[in-house]
C-alpha cells in the first residue's frame, strides 16, 4: 500500500508528539514526587548503587530484545494487512520471549556474583535478581506495546504508561518510605510495574490479531535486528556509561548526587521520547515513497531544533531552584547537572532525525558502526572530563557524546549521499538557533550565589529570554500559526484552520 503524506502530516506529528509527551509526562511526575521521598530514606551512597543496579538492567535489555525494537518497525510497515502485521508483533514478542527466559535463569542462579563484581560484597544479590527480572519482563513487554504505538492508538498507548507507571510509583513509596525497603524496596515496585505492563500489552495484542509465529519474519527481524545489538549497547554507554566512570574514579556518593541531578534533566526525554516515539511510524509512513515526504522531513528538523532546544535551555534556567525544591540538602550540588542532561537528550531527538535516509535504505546497520565510532571517543572525553570536574564533568561528557554522534551520523550521509535519500534542511536557521543554544547553555549555567528567593526571580527573567528567542526564530506564517493553534487549544476548537 503506499502512504502519501496527507494534508495535516505536520500537525499530525505535532499532535502524535504532544500526545506521547503527556503520557510520559504523567509519568515523570509521579517519579518526580517520589524522588523527594526517596532521597530522604535512602542515603547517597546506596542511591549511587541502585543507579548502578539499574544500569545494569539497562545493559541487558539490550540483549534480550535482540535489536527487535527497531526492525519490528520496518517489517511491521513492509507488510499490507492487520493479520499480517499482527503476526509480526506476536512474532518478535515470540523471540524475546526466548531470550528473557534465558536471563530469568541468570537471575536465579548468578546475582550473587554479579553482586561481587558491581560492588566487591554479595550484599546486593536480592536487587540484582529483582534488576534482572525486570530486564526480562521489559524486554517482552516491547514488541508488544510497539503494537499500539504502530497502530496510531495514541491514547491507549498513553494511558497504559501512565498507569503501569502510576502504580509503580505508588507501590514504590509504600515499599520505601513506609516499609522501609530502600534499593529493594524500589526495584520490587519497578519489577511489579513491567509484569503489569507486559499483561496488558499480550492483551493489547490479542486484541488486535490472534497470536501466531512466521519463521519468515523471525528471520527477516533476526536480519534486521540483531546488527542493532551492538548499536544499542553504545547508546547505552553513551547514555549511561559516564555514571560507571563516575563511580570508579569519585565513588558511590558522588554517583548518587549526579544520578539526582541527571533524573531532574531526563524530564527531557518526555519531550524527546513523546517525538522519537511518534517519529518512527511517521518517517516510516513514507517509506515506499520517501521523495513524498521530504520537506515534511525537513521541517520536523527545523521545528524539533526551535521547540526542543528552547525547552533545553530552560532546564539550565531552572537547574538550582528546582534541586533546592525537590532534593534534600546532601544533593543540592546535582543541580550542575540537569541542564547537560536535558541537551543530552535534546541531542538524541536530533540524531533521531537524521535516521530516515538509513531505514529508508534499509542500512541501518550502519547505526552499529557510527556508534561504535561515536563511544570510543565519548568515552576518552568523559574520562578526562570526570577526572577534572567530578559531578559537573559527568554532565558536560554525557551532552559532549551525543553531540559527537550526531556529527558523525551527518558526516556519513554525506560521504555515501549517493546512496540515500537527501532532505534539504534549513541550515541556516537550525545552524544559527543551535548557537543560540549553545551561548546561551554557557551563560545560563555560570554559577549564581543568591539567596533562593533571587534565584527564582533570575530564573524567570532569563525564562522570558528564552521565550523571545523562541519567538523571534519563527517566521511570520509559523508565529500566526502558532497563534492560531494556541488559541483554539485554548478555546477547546476542534480545527485547526492553520497548517504549519
Amino acid at each position: 500500500m503506499t502512504s502519501p503524506p496527507e494534508a495535516g502530516a505536520m500537525r499530525r506529528l505535532g499532535r502524535e508528539s504532544a500526545a506521547y509527551a503527556v503520557g510520559g509526562a504523567l509519568s515523570r511526575v509521579v517519579n518526580l514526587l517520589l524522588l523527594p521521598a526517596y532521597t530522604a530514606a535512602i542515603p547517597p551512597r546506596e542511591y549511587g548503587a541502585l543507579a548502578a543496579l539499574l544500569l545494569l538492567a539497562a545493559l541487558v535489555t539490550p540483549l534480550a530484545t535482540l535489536g527487535l525494537g527497531a526492525s519490528t518497525g520496518i517489517a511491521y510497515f513492509d507488510r499490507s494487512g492487520d493479520t499480517a502485521r499482527a503476526r509480526v508483533v506476536w512474532t518478535a514478542a515470540a523471540v524475546t520471549l526466548v531470550t528473557a527466559a534465558a536471563l530469568v535463569v541468570i537471575a536465579l542462579t548468578a546475582s550473587e556474583r554479579l553482586s561481587d563484581a558491581l560492588f566487591e560484597s554479595p550484599e546486593y544479590r536480592y536487587p540484582a535478581t529483582l534488576a534482572l527480572l525486570s530486564a526480562a519482563a521489559s524486554a517482552v513487554s516491547q514488541p508488544l506495546m510497539l503494537g499500539v504505538q504502530f497502530r496510531r492508538q495514541v491514547s491507549r498507548y498513553v494511558w497504559i504508561s501512565a498507569a503501569t507507571a502510576t502504580f509503580g510509583g505508588a507501590l514504590g513509596l509504600v515499599l520505601v518510605a513506609l516499609a522501609g525497603r530502600g534499593v529493594q524496596g524500589v526495584l520490587e515496585a519497578q519489577l511489579a510495574s513491567q509484569l503489569l505492563l507486559l499483561g496488558v500489552g499480550a492483551r493489547e495484542a490479542w486484541i488486535a490479531g490472534r497470536p501466531g509465529f512466521d519463521m519468515r519474519t523471525a528471520r527477516d527481524l533476526l536480519r534486521l535486528g540483531l546488527p542493532l545489538v551492538p548499536s544499542f549497547l553504545f547508546l547505552l554507554v553513551l547514555q549511561q556509561g559516564n555514571q560507571f566512570l563516575l563511580k570508579e574514579l569519585r565513588g558511590l556518593r558522588e554517583l548518587g548526587v549526579y544520578i539526582v541531578g541527571h533524573n531532574l534533566g531526563l524530564v527531557m526525554s518526555l519531550v524527546v521520547s513523546g517525538f522519537t516515539t511518534a517519529w518512527m511510524p511517521f518517517f516510516l509512513s513514507f517509506s515506499r515513497d520517501p521523495a513524498s515526504g521530504l520537506s515534511h522531513l525537513s521541517r520536523a528538523m527545523t521545528y524539533y531544533v526551535i521547540g526542543a532546544g528552547s525547552l533545553t535551555l530552560l532546564f539550565f534556567v531552572w537547574a538550582r531552584p528546582a534541586v533546592g525544591l525537590l532534593a534534600a540538602d546532601s544533593y543540592q550540588d546535582a543541580y550542575v547537572a540537569v541542564g547537560y542532561s536535558a541537551a543530552a537528550y535534546f541531542l538524541v531527538g536530533v540524531f533521531s532525525v537524521l535516521l530516515p535516509p538509513l531505514y529508508y535504505a534499509k542500512q541501518v546497520w550502519a547505526v552499529t558502526l557510527i556508534q561504535g565510532v561515536g563511544v570510543l571517543v565519548a568515552v576518552s572525553l568523559q574520562a578526562k572530563l570526570i577526572g577534572q570536574l567530578g559531578v559537573l564533568g559527568a554532565g558536560i561528557g554525557l551532552a559532549a557524546g551525543f553531540l559527537v554522534l550526531c556529527l558523525l551520523l551527518y558526516a556519513w550521509l554525506n560521504l555515501f549521499q549517493a546512496r540515500y535519500v537527501r532532505i534539504p534542511y534549513d541550515w541556516r536557521r537550525i545552524l544559527a538557533f543551535s548557537s543560540l543554544i549553545t551561548l546561551g547553555a554557557i551563560a545560563f549555567s555560570l554559577p549564581v550565589d543568591v539567596s533562593a528567593l533571587a534565584a527564582i526571580a533570575w530564573s524567570l527573567g532569563a525564562s522570558a529570554i528564552v521565550l523571545v528567542c523562541t519567538w523571534m526564530a519563527l517566521n511570520a506564517d509559523e508565529r500566526r500559526a502558532l497563534t492560531v493553534g494556541i488559541r483554539n487549544a485554548l478555546c477547546g476548537q476542534a480545527k485547526d484552520p492553520a497548517r504549519l
